[in-house]
């Protein structure tokens, strides 16, 4: 595995979101669950394979998103092809900042959320990748900007795909 890490470190020092790509080749991987205390978004920018979830498998393709609350398990537990992740790791109390946040943090800890949300959201891809970006250049207002485009994809998630949405079976039309 290769990856390259970044960070915005608030004006005490403290990390509050940090981003990795990471490319894996074909394998298998012993189911090695783990959790962290940060809240975790990623996005399969190629690849396909499985990934592991506390109760079940989710098969995964390209433009796939995840999306994990706080001690969330879940694991990479097998790759068949090729396989590019854009990860962003962030302290759930950014979420804890703004009283709108909190059905954010409610949605996260639903039991009807999947934590899945299916490729061809074109919006979501760019706002993550414009946090990527964001990351990567550090200029000035990172830290601000950096929440802002998080918290955009949070409350579209949210908007686009809330636990109702999420609990039914995807069909492949709108």
């Amino acid at each position: 595995m290769d990856s390259t890490q970044l960070f915005l470190t608030d004006e005490i020092g403290c990390t509050v979101i940090k981003s990795y790509r990471a490319s894996h080749s074909p394998q298998s991987k012993p189911h090695q669950m783990h959790r962290h205390a940060e809240c975790e978004l990623s996005i399969f920018l190629r690849g396909k394979g499985t990934f592991m979830l506390a109760d079940r498998q989710c098969p995964f393709s390209s433009g796939d998103i995840f999306l994990f609350g706080p001690d969330q398990l879940h694991n990479l537990a097998q790759i068949d092809e090729e396989t590019d992740l854009l990860v962003f790791h962030f302290e759930p109390r950014i979420l804890l900042e703004n009283q709108e946040c909190q059905r954010i943090l409610d949605l996260l800890v639903s039991k009807k959320f999947q934590n899945q949300i299916p490729a061809g959201d074109r919006v979501l891809a760019e706002k993550l990748l414009n946090l990527e970006q964001e990351m990567t250049h550090q200029q000035i207002g990172c830290v601000t900007n950096g929440k802002f485009l998080l918290l955009s994809a949070l409350f579209h998630i949210l908007r686009e795909y809330h636990s109702e949405k999420l609990a039914q079976p995807q069909s492949g039309t709108p």
